[in-house]
């Protein structure tokens, strides 16, 4: 299975600024638009890691990190185009026999200087723009990590982890993350004895230095939009559904059309759903379990110059609203499949452009999203 995601970066040389009126694409759901009814073996093929952003070096440019699984190893090569999908230069091929093997880089797309790198189950940070990494002080509520996760757990073995779930686009000092607490086994450090989410989204002001509570609304590893126009305005996910705020977090509200954004995906036949069992060598249960997902949101992009056009790039398609999220458009990217779409970002110089990362390809759009061509590979 390929995996293509698309990476943070800074288009300014790749289209001049337009602030016209967008073109209102996709099913309506307010018209009965319905949502993505795949078949029980499409579900299971699309299996990856969630979609992230990467970025090797601060230039006007597209990054991609194409990934392709085997059953023995994956390959992962980083590219990048100048020209808006026109030509590519690989910047990083390789191959591992570790299939959790991949380095997760998140930063602001507008401001290169502070750049966090997932190694384990933290985050290391750069303040150089990648030349050299070191390991954030992690002071949680006056705690340390160990002290933080030993008092949350009552277990003195107890270690944090991380899950960070959003990096201020215009402050990218601010983050923001999920934090749990797991215990190692004794015989094995890498494997995990018991893992526990806990409750809250926390942030920092000094790139990861010290962090305290932002807000019990939002549910564990939720990814969290914020808008660089405006940053007060952010849209996350809470146990009830998708939600925005729009005074930085105090109060929280649902967005429109909160039933047709949570409907689950149509239940295949029995019939489907044992072929598809059989095929892949898993439970029927197991598949029937995935064909009733709900929705999972992987991402959320506002575009750079306004707070109401936004795009939810979720495990049932991607969602684009213009405006604010009251009402929302299903987008048509490709097949009817869940996970297909990876990573979606707006063009921060053109409005009515943008990227979308699926399993296979990268496509490019340059109507709002009205239709989608594929610019990579």
């Amino acid at each position: 299975m390929r995996l293509i995601f698309l990476a943070v970066f800074l288009l300014s040389s790749f289209s001049t600024p337009s602030s016209s009126a967008p073109r209102l694409c996709g099913r309506d759901l307010r018209a009965g638009g319905v949502n993505f009814e795949p078949r029980p073996q499409d579900l299971l093929s699309s299996y990856k890691t969630v979609s992230h952003f990467s970025t090797y070096e601060r230039a006007e440019s597209l990054y991609v990190t194409d990934v392709s699984y085997s059953r023995s190893a994956v390959f992962k090569k980083v590219l990048k185009t100048s020209d808006g999908g026109s030509s590519w230069q690989l910047l990083q091929s390789q191959m591992s026999t570790n299939l959790s093997s991949g380095t997760q880089i998140e930063r602001s797309p507008y401001d290169g200087s502070v750049v966090y790198r997932l190694e384990g189950l933290v985050y290391l940070r750069s303040l150089d723009q990648g030349r050299s990494w070191a390991t954030p002080a992690y002071t949680i509520e006056d705690l340390s990590a160990v002290q933080f996760a030993a008092r949350r757990s009552n277990n003195s073995k107890a270690r944090l982890y991380i899950i960070l779930d959003s990096v201020n686009p215009v402050d990218p000092r601010t983050i923001f993350a999920s934090f749990g607490w797991y215990v190692p086994d004794e015989r094995d450090p890498t494997t995990l004895k018991e893992s526990h989410p806990l409750p809250g989204t926390f942030v920092s002001y000094d790139a990861g230095d010290t962090w305290h509570l932002f807000s019990g609304a939002l549910v564990f590893g939720s990814s969290l939009g914020i808008s660089p126009s405006d940053p007060k305005v952010m849209i996350g996910v809470s146990k009830d559904g998708v939600v925005k705020t729009m005074d930085g977090g105090v109060t929280w509200k649902p967005v429109g059309e909160q039933d047709a954004l949570s409907r689950p995906v149509a239940q295949s036949s029995a019939d489907e759903i044992d072929a598809a069992a059989k095929t892949l060598n898993v439970s029927p249960d197991s598949v029937r379990a995935r064909a009733a997902l709900g929705l999972q949101v992987y991402k959320i992009e506002f575009q750079k110059e306004s707070s109401v056009d936004v795009l939810l790039i979720t495990n049932k398609g991607l969602y684009q609203s213009h405006d604010g999220g009251n009402s929302w458009y299903l987008l048509k990217v490709g097949p009817d499949r869940i996970g297909f779409v990876n990573s979606a970002l707006y063009d921060p110089q053109n409005s009515h452009t943008m990227y979308l990362g699926t399993d296979f390809y990268v496509a490019k759009s340059v109507d709002d999203g009205c239709t989608f061509r594929s610019v990579y590979p």
